[in-house]
């Protein structure tokens, strides 16, 4: 999706891939309990998972699944809020752009408020896409010392 928006990142090995997911769905999961349907429909994009070393994770999830933000647990008056900001400052962004903008901000605030493992890029994260960086794992299930950015 364009490199990578972190500095402390490295290439994650293919036999990582699966590991790593697995833990940040994982971790994912504790943050929106109710939204587990939509991690499991996400689908990694490109060459991930296809060569030796991948230089991030892409990852694809549908825009249907922020049509309910209750399955999100986010706040929707918050939502109207930043949509409203968001609106005062756009030029050209039709309203549909500028709510899911409003609902991938609301995400990932929501997972930077989190004690867990993901870091959000939160200037980055709001124009159809969520940047994170997320440490790797490997078969065990242990960390190994270097961080991925998945893009979402």
């Amino acid at each position: 999706m364009g490199g990578n928006v972190f500095d402390s990142t490295a290439p994650i090995k293919k036999e990582y891939i699966k590991p790593t997911l697995s833990q940040f769905f994982k971790q994912l999961k504790e943050i929106f309990p109710k939204a587990d349907p939509f991690f499991r429909e996400m689908k990694t994009l490109g060459s991930v998972g296809k060569k030796d070393y991948s230089g991030d994770i892409d990852l694809a999830l549908s825009g249907k699944s922020f049509d309910n933000v209750e399955d999100w647990g986010l706040d929707r008056d918050h939502i109207i809020k930043l949509f409203e900001g968001f609106k005062k400052r756009s030029r050209t962004a039709s309203d549909d752009q500028l709510m899911k903008r409003a609902v991938i901000v609301a995400v990932a605030e929501k997972i930077q408020a989190s004690d867990k493992d993901i870091l959000v890029d939160m200037k980055g994260s709001s124009a159809g896409a969520l940047f994170v960086l997320f440490p790797q794992y490997d078969e065990t299930n242990k960390q190994i010392g270097e961080n991925v950015q998945i893009d979402i």
